[in-house]
């Protein structure tokens, strides 16, 4: 719960949104349920699963506009598998370096 807290509180802007990008759905009520037990449950996720939701226009909008990602359930392997060379990637990378935006990764290592 801290981590949530802290990455709640590194947000910017006025119309936060934070998209938990999912690689197994097991985690998403949880952290939902989480971020709405400190109040904030302006929340999209984008439950990616393989590389063609990568290609997902709603999802590529979301990431566009929001203020925070939050990367979890799998591993970096998958995850490099998944987003490397689309657009989403550009999106998240071009983000980062442009603009105030919030990246949290808790995927454990695997």
């Amino acid at each position: 719960m801290v981590i949530l807290k802290r990455f709640w509180q590194e947000l910017k802007g006025e119309k936060l949104l934070i998209v938990l990008y999912l690689l197994l759905q097991l985690f998403r009520t949880d952290y939902i349920t989480a971020f709405g037990k400190l109040g904030y449950n302006h929340i999209k996720v984008a439950d990616i699963r393989n590389r063609e939701g990568a290609f997902n226009p709603e999802y590529l909008g979301i990431f566009k506009t929001a203020a925070g990602i939050m990367l979890m359930g799998g591993n970096q392997l998958k995850l490099t598998a998944i987003l490397g060379g689309t657009e989403l990637l550009l999106i998240i990378k071009q983000r980062f370096i442009t603009e105030p935006i919030v990246i949290a990764d808790i995927i454990a290592g695997q």
